[in-house]
């Protein structure tokens, strides 16, 4: 079973997760601005607050990269980098503040809000980082994550491990003229 019976024992300890991607100084198209800029931003609308930002443990990052977070968060007291540890930080942080990071998503089974710096398939519920405005209105943001995880992950997708997924497979491919013969 997902995060097994984490989310019952999930809590707000005070800070700010923001898992972090690739291309940490890279400002792509599909980002409201640099992951870099991302930590610029959190902080100015949250200049009291704790962030543990996170490395992706699978990611490979430069040494300039590097160079510049590590700066960063020398001159930044409440800024901690840390690499990987989501299944520890989501349980226990007040909310996520990421780019496009599916733990974000894993966030919502903890009842955790987003704030989303990119385009990526779960924003729905999620309040956008490039507007300043939404920091402020995060803490009271509690839309209901139950009926959006099962709208988001059964029906607006195809369960593979549910017995109907095959029809709904052959039902979807013919809705687009690509009919699969019945077997």
């Amino acid at each position: 079973m997902l995060f097994a019976d984490a989310p019952a024992r999930a809590d707000n300890d005070g800070f700010v997760y923001m898992p972090l991607q690739g291309r940490l100084t890279e400002h792509r198209s599909f980002q409201s601005c640099a992951p870099l800029e991302m930590i610029h931003r959190t902080r100015a609308a949250w200049p009291d607050r704790r962030i543990v930002a996170a490395l992706h443990p699978k990611e490979v990052y430069t040494d300039a990269e590097i160079a510049v977070l590590e700066a960063i968060a020398d001159r930044d007291p409440l800024l901690e980098v840390r690499i990987g540890e989501m299944d520890r930080l989501l349980p226990a942080c007040d909310c996520v503040v990421t780019q496009n990071s599916s733990a974000a998503f894993n966030g919502y089974f903890f009842g955790k809000p987003a704030i989303l710096f990119a385009e990526v398939d779960f924003h729905h519920i999620a309040l956008r980082g490039d507007d300043p405005a939404n920091f402020h209105r995060i803490a009271g943001h509690r839309p209901d994550y139950a009926k959006y995880i099962w709208w988001f992950l059964q029906y607006q997708s195809i369960n593979a491990g549910h017995p109907s997924a095959q029809a709904k497979i052959a039902a979807r491919l013919a809705r687009f003229g690509w009919p699969i013969p019945a077997q």
